[in-house]
């Protein structure tokens, strides 16, 4: 009967380390981590436009590096192109017209409001 209890007990203590490892894994540094993929703003937009649940699939969640033009500044958001949402974590010191490049973690596609989402975005160039 002890050997029993003893491998309930080794049981529960793997179990429990690998929640504990899980749980309190580093956060992704977006800032430092190599963009998967690379495309202008009008590339990006084009893939969605052609089949978007495929494209959403494909990218969410990987890190992308974007180049296009602003068109519209808000508190919280960025608008490259109209289509693509950037958010940024700190105001990005960028004007609208200006051509950018930044890199963001995509998160989907809003087929509703035809808006491409990034978050954790940050300036490359501009």
């Amino acid at each position: 009967m002890s050997r029993k209890w003893l491998w309930v007990v080794i049981g529960i203590l793997v179990v429990g380390f690998m929640v504990y490892r899980y749980v309190y894994q580093p956060h992704r540094d977006i800032k430092n981590e190599e963009a998967a993929y690379t495309f202008s703003s009008e590339e990006f937009i084009r893939e969605f436009r052609e089949d978007a649940v495929a494209s959403a699939e494909k990218y969410v969640n990987k890190v992308i590096r974007i180049d296009g033009e602003v068109t519209s500044l808000e508190k919280e958001y960025v608008a490259v192109d109209n289509y693509i949402i950037a958010q940024f974590g700190e105001p990005p010191g960028i004007k609208t017209g200006e051509r950018i490049s930044f890199k963001g973690r995509f998160l989907g596609y809003d087929e509703l409001l035809e808006e491409i989402r990034f978050d954790e975005c940050y300036i490359l160039n501009h």
